[in-house]
């Protein structure tokens, strides 16, 4: 099982895959977005969950670039959201 996360200017696509066929795809506007909290997740893993309004919320973890973390950074502030680090978030990030 494979997951994929895409970050544009006005939303995020979240596909999970199963031997390249996609089972589940969804599309988040900002508007549905209530915050995205970065905390880590075991030792030195990277993680965000996307809180979403009256939907599952998408956790994004141990992905191999740290761009993707960036770029939800970005889209929160740029959306006005709020976005929340925990402070051994903010260990990883130094």
């Amino acid at each position: 099982m494979n997951y994929e996360c895409r970050v544009e200017k006005d939303y995020i696509v979240y596909n999970i895959l199963l031997m390249n066929l996609s089972l589940c795809k969804k599309t988040v506007h900002p508007k549905k977005v209530t915050r995205i909290k970065f905390k880590r997740f075991g030792w030195w893993k990277k993680g965000a969950i996307v809180e979403v309004k009256k939907e599952v919320n998408i956790r994004l973890i141990d992905f191999k670039s740290d761009r993707l973390f960036e770029e939800l950074n970005m889209f929160g502030e740029g959306n006005g959201i709020s976005v929340i680090k925990t402070k051994d978030y903010l260990f990883l990030e130094n």
